[in-house]
């Protein structure tokens, strides 16, 4: 048989494969020829082709063109908008993400029918206020800490948030370990997460901003109707509008042997509990960006499409050397072969999944550790340390890293702009569209194991989130097993727009992590489906149990109120 023949024959077989299945792999050749890509504050609307043909490389110039441009200085006075006069890597300002509307602003803790969010006016169309400085209104009054000096306006960076959706807390061997500016555990990770106008005006016109009938409604219709056969979806539906973005993005304190000028920084607001009563209050202070997730919903890709970045140097061994370089090749083999250590066994069940620790907890250095928030199902006790990346970043997604760090290079230096961070951080992955787990290919790299399990390092950190497929079980650990009438699997409705027709996956990474709110009827928003946010989230107490026991609620793919 000639190769041509051969060739035509493993599509025919894969072409089968996909019809038995009962979903078409929609993608280009495994190797792609790279994709240019440049820096233009201008966010792109869809991948060139459409996302369900994109080859790795089109999504990963995509993912990059959304970074540059988020990350573009913003205009002062107005969210969202780049300013055409200050050029990509210059300092000073919030960057245009930042000044997306932090989860607080749209879902305000004293929020309620007659209680909008900041700037909101029932006849404020098209907009709703949604330029209104920053203001975090949760249900009671946050001030400032002892010893924390008055702001003229809160940071841009919210972190409100202390464990990676509940399951663990993650920390950076490398910061300080002794408190430092009021903060009381240094080491420890904090997260934010943001929306665009886009999102925050559908929110504003339908007050989704509380919980309510309406909303409740709407996510159940889409709840009901995927659950027939054929899929039907009568009435409303919680969908979002095309041009949707929201971002995820974590934060540390750098110690004073890093060398700064290798990540982006920021001020930021964290929160503490002080005083006698063990009271929530406020510090302000610069800290070092270590990760950025972008999820942006386009014309050709209405289940979004998942982008996630990484400052390079996360990934360190204990002496502190660096196992990737800023490209995501590895330079140094960490020297064990398991991606954690203790190494991490799962044992799926219907009901009571278990990750476990084989062997002792260990003793970090300057590595990346984290620690499992109480509950069974996951190895608590202890830390468990991150040696390297469960799936390795992708050849083609290195040379897209490439490719944009010559051109940021290329760029800062022909505007003579000294000391920009940006060449310093890298694509980990990009997800342009739902596949099933049956269908993981080792020859379409689109396909591949590293898209499936995407995760960031840094957000998604432990057996949970870096292997995440089907859905999360009430004890914290990951199970896809089909439990006889609470699916998923499928945890992800593959939609199409006319009519609008749903083929269920069981997905894995930040998809089928986000397909578990899909599910629910909210359309891929975690941040929807929570709803108000009551108080931020600050060390101390029972902190990370109560952040284990709100966010696991997320993933019951029940609607509240029914």
């Amino acid at each position: 048989m000639d190769r041509q023949s051969r060739r035509m024959g493993s599509l025919c077989t894969l072409f089968s494969r996909a019809l038995a299945s009962g979903l078409m792999l929609l993608g280009a050749s495994a190797h792609a020829e790279p994709v240019a890509i440049t820096v233009s504050p201008n966010v792109p609307t869809d991948i060139p082709g459409g996302a369900p043909q994109a080859s790795l490389a089109a999504a990963a110039a995509f993912a990059w063109q959304e970074f540059i441009a988020l990350n573009w200085p913003a205009r002062a006075g107005q969210r969202d908008v780049p300013d055409l006069n200050r050029p990509f890597g210059s300092p000073g300002g919030p960057l245009v993400w930042q000044t997306y509307r932090s989860k607080v602003e749209i879902f305000p803790g004293n929020g309620s029918a007659s209680v909008g969010p900041p700037g909101y006016s029932p006849s404020g169309a098209p907009s709703y206020g949604y330029n209104t400085a920053p203001s975090y209104n949760y249900a009671i009054p946050v001030p400032a800490c002892p010893g924390q000096a008055a702001v003229p306006q809160p940071a841009w960076i919210n972190l409100d948030e202390i464990t990676q959706i509940g399951l663990n807390q993650m920390f950076a061997g490398t910061s300080p370990s002794a408190p430092v500016n009021g903060n009381s555990q240094p080491q420890l990770v904090r997260f934010l997460a943001k929306a665009n106008q886009a999102q925050y005006a559908y929110v504003a016109a339908n007050q989704y901003w509380y919980s309510n009938a309406a909303l409740r409604q709407a996510a159940q219709n889409f709840f009901n109707a995927v659950r027939q056969t054929p899929p039907t979806f009568p009435g409303s539906r919680v969908a979002f509008p095309k041009g949707t973005i929201e971002v995820k993005s974590a934060w540390r304190k750098l110690a004073p042997g890093e060398a700064p000028a290798r990540f982006h920084r920021q001020a930021v607001r964290f929160y503490e509990r002080k005083g006698a009563n063990n009271s929530l209050c406020y510090f302000e202070d610069q800290w070092a960006m270590v990760a950025l997730h972008i999820i942006q919903k386009t014309p050709s890709a209405p289940n979004f499409i998942y982008a996630t970045f990484e400052q390079s140097d996360n990934i360190l061994l204990a002496d502190g050397s660096r196992v990737e370089d800023q490209d995501g090749v590895i330079v140094r083999r960490p020297p064990v072969s398991s991606p954690t250590t203790p190494p991490l066994t799962y044992q799926d069940s219907p009901s009571n999944p278990q990750v476990k620790a084989n062997g002792p907890f260990c003793r970090p250095g300057k590595q990346l550790y984290f620690q499992e928030t109480p509950g069974s199902g996951k190895p608590g006790g202890g830390s468990i340390c991150v040696n390297q990346r469960y799936e390795s970043i992708t050849s083609e997604v290195i040379q897209a890293n490439r490719n944009a760090h010559q051109a940021i290079q290329a760029y800062t230096q022909s505007r003579r702009i000294a000391g920009s961070p940006w060449q310093y951080y890298k694509l980990v992955s990009v997800q342009a569209q739902p596949f099933d787990v049956s269908q993981i290919s080792r020859s379409d790299v689109s396909h591949g194991p590293t898209v499936f399990y995407q995760a960031n390092i840094m957000v998604e950190t432990d057996y949970t989130l870096q292997q995440f497929k089907g859905r999360i079980a009430a004890n914290g650990a990951p199970t896809s097993y089909q439990a006889a009438g609470a699916p998923p699997p499928p945890n992800v409705y593959s939609l199409t727009n006319r009519p609008p027709v749903a083929q269920g996956v069981n997905m894995g990474g930040c998809m089928g992590c986000h397909g578990n709110a899909q599910v629910a009827g909210y359309d891929f928003s975690f941040i929807l489906k929570g709803g108000q946010v009551r108080l931020p989230e600050a060390p101390g107490g029972n902190a990370a149990a109560e952040a284990s026991a709100r966010y696991l609620e997320l993933f019951n793919p029940h609607i509240e109120g029914q």
